[in-house]
């Protein structure tokens, strides 16, 4: 905790020219915070995944509700709360999409400085369906991605009012034997499986 304190207060701030930036951190900042009582909390719990990604695998559901258990023993309130939007079917699609355009350039930029233009076997799955997705992506599908995106930061901004922090999985299954995904056959595409929630459903509009 308090080595995550100090890169918080290492990397905290903003830059000559930033549009905007974040609240101005607390006297002494997370660091001289991370040894403080934090008094009683109210935190809100989501174990389960929307239902239309894959969801969490019992010993990590479990996991979470142990920890759950621990801080109400501590005294903080504990209840199922979350943010509905977070679970919305376009929600993670919106925060793959949106970046995804940011990567073509990058690309493009090696291709120009390389002479040769990278392939799937030149980035990791991730990057490259990134790269492939911001290619395909229309001007329209990208200005709906960026609405949901700042629709999720609203809801968020509005159930931290309420609630502390939220409690919830990482990652929705346990973690892969050291070597993984890249010793199993197929581990590639099915870590790429893991982390990104295909496209199902044809573009709607914001």
């Amino acid at each position: 905790m308090r080595d995550t304190a100090a890169v918080l207060d290492a990397v905290s701030g903003g830059a000559p020219g930033d549009l905007g930036g974040p609240a101005p951190l607390p006297p002494g900042g997370p660091a001289a915070m991370a040894g403080r009582d934090p008094g009683r909390r109210r935190v809100g719990v989501l174990a389960h995944a929307p239902d239309h990604a894959p969801q969490v695998a019992d010993e990590v559901r479990e996991a979470v509700l142990d920890t759950a258990r621990i801080l109400e023993r501590l005294g903080h309130e504990v209840e199922e709360a979350y943010p509905a939007r977070m679970l919305e079917p376009r929600c993670l699609e919106a925060f793959f999409d949106a970046p995804s355009v940011t990567a073509v350039p990058s690309v493009e930029t090696s291709t120009r400085e390389l002479g040769e233009e990278p392939g799937p076997d030149d980035l990791d799955p991730v990057t490259w369906l990134r790269v492939r997705r911001g290619r395909e992506i229309t001007g329209l599908e990208l200005a709906g991605a960026l609405v949901r995106q700042n629709g999720l930061r609203a809801a968020m901004a509005q159930w931290w009012q309420e609630f502390d922090p939220p409690l919830s999985p990482v990652f929705a299954t346990p973690p892969g034997p050291v070597g993984w995904p890249w010793r199993e056959p197929d581990g590639r595409q099915k870590s790429v499986n893991a982390h990104l929630h295909r496209r199902s459903t044809p573009p709607a509009s914001p």
